[in-house]
Parts: structure tokens; C-alpha cells; sequence
């Protein structure tokens, strides 16, 4: 569980809603098939490349914390290593009961009662209640051309997908980076960055200066930004890439 925020608030685990919502609507397999697998690596598997690498890199300080270390750690105090084996039987039997019983288990009864205990534990005032009141709520995406295909970011409230958007909206627009020199395209890149972050430190002075715009920007800021700063013909066009590449140089 993560910790709270200075001020003290904290987000709710809506994730097992909003996939059971995007099952229901887009899913070919039944629920119980989606979790199988999951269960399976839950109750046992052997620690990938790619998760040994993430663990090298958090290190041993991982470690300090007690349920890290009955899971990653080793009985010589070091941490997992490729190849080892790894067990979560307590995530397993919640996914397992998951499956059986569907998205509103996690919500509901005793393992939201559960969770709430695991929450507190750590000081998050989170009850049983708040839990059941969880809702998936839907929204439409937002969306940048790419050639023939389409690049989907979500919206606000969503972190960093607004800032995304733009960032590629920028790149794509004029075909600017795909007729741009490999070598050049990093300068190219940070330069839509920047212009990508003073956009939003712009709609952040609109709204009051508050550190986290995208939880502020109503429906229509969020309009007025895509429709401003991603359709309109202006941006990287705006740019000499030559120009701006050769002083880079």
C-alpha cells in the first residue's frame, strides 16, 4: 500500500474495477480465465531478468521493510537474484478469491476488511465503507495522429497524460521529427518538452498555481488545451529546426 501524502491524503485502489469495467466491455475470455494466470505466478515462479534488474537497482535498502524482505530476500541477506524462486501466497489466495467471487470481493466483505486493517496499519484512515463506495468511471481518451495510426493518453485526472499528448502532438505535427536527422532528433525532442511543460506551467498560473494543474483543469480547460495546443497548426512548426539544431551543435 502506498504511503500517504504530507497532507495526508491518499488514492484509492480502484484498479480491480476499472479492469473488471474494461472486461466487461471489451473482453473475449471470461474473468476467471483473465486471473488464472496471475494466480498461478502468485502462488510460485522464478524471479525474471527484467525484475532481477529492478531489484539490483532498489537494492538492499528494499529490505528494511519487513514484507520486501520475506519476499525478496534471501536467507543470507542479500537480495533475489535471477532464477529464484519467488512465492506470494498472500496475494494469491486475494486474486484467487477475486476470480471466484469478481471485482466487488475486493470491495466487499472480508477482504475489504482486510485491506482497510493493512491500511491503517501503516496510518491510512481508510474504512470498509469508503472501500464499498469505489466507482470505474469512464472517460474519453485523448488522442494524437501518428501517420495511419492513433496514440491514446488518458485524460485528466490521469497523471502525465495531457503532458504526453502534447509532447507527441508536437513531434508529429508538420512531420517534423520524421524528417528530421536521427541525430538531431533528441535536441528535437527536448525542445517539444519544453514547450510542452511552459504550456502547462501556463494553465497552472490560470488556475491558481497549484502544483497538480490536471486535478484542478475543469472539462472545459482540458478542451481548450488539446484543442489550442495540440490541433492548431502552431507548435514545432513554429521552429526553425535547422536553425535551432545548428546551435545546439
Amino acid at each position: 500500500l502506498p504511503r500517504a501524502s504530507p497532507d495526508g491524503s491518499f488514492g484509492l485502489p480502484g484498479n480491480v474495477r476499472g479492469m473488471a469495467v474494461l472486461q466487461a466491455k471489451y473482453g473475449r475470455l471470461k474473468w476467471g480465465q483473465l486471473l488464472g494466470r496471475a494466480v498461478d505466478l502468485a502462488r510460485g515462479s522464478a524471479v525474471s531478468r527484467a525484475l532481477a534488474q529492478d531489484l539490483a537497482t532498489a537494492g538492499t535498502a528494499l529490505l528494511d521493510e519487513p514484507e520486501m524482505r520475506r519476499i525478496y530476500g534471501r536467507a543470507d541477506g542479500s537480495i533475489a537474484n535471477q532464477g529464484d524462486g519467488l512465492q506470494e501466497l498472500d496475494l494469491a489466495a486475494t486474486l484467487s478469491q477475486i476470480q471466484r467471487d469478481g471485482a466487488g470481493a475486493f470491495y466487499g466483505g472480508q477482504l475489504s476488511l482486510r485491506l482497510a486493517s493493512a491500511a491503517q496499519s501503516i496510518g491510512l484512515p481508510l474504512e470498509g465503507g469508503t472501500l464499498r463506495s469505489v466507482r470505474a468511471q469512464t472517460s474519453d481518451a485523448l488522442i494524437v495522429n501518428v501517420g495511419e495510426r492513433a496514440a491514446y493518453f488518458p485524460p485528466p485526472p490521469a497523471d502525465g497524460g495531457l503532458l504526453r499528448a502534447e509532447i507527441l502532438a508536437l513531434l508529429m505535427q508538420g512531420g517534423a521529427y520524421v524528417s528530421t536527422a536521427e541525430s538531431d532528433r533528441p535536441h528535437l525532442f527536448v525542445e517539444a518538452t519544453k514547450r510542452a511543460f511552459a504550456d502547462h506551467a501556463s494553465a497552472s498560473q490560470a488556475v491558481g498555481g497549484a502544483d497538480d494543474v490536471h486535478h484542478l483543469l475543469r472539462p472545459a480547460d482540458v478542451e481548450a488545451i488539446v484543442v489550442v495546443d495540440l490541433l492548431r497548426p502552431r507548435s514545432l512548426a513554429a521552429i526553425d529546426v535547422d536553425r535551432l539544431v545548428g546551435h545546439l551543435r
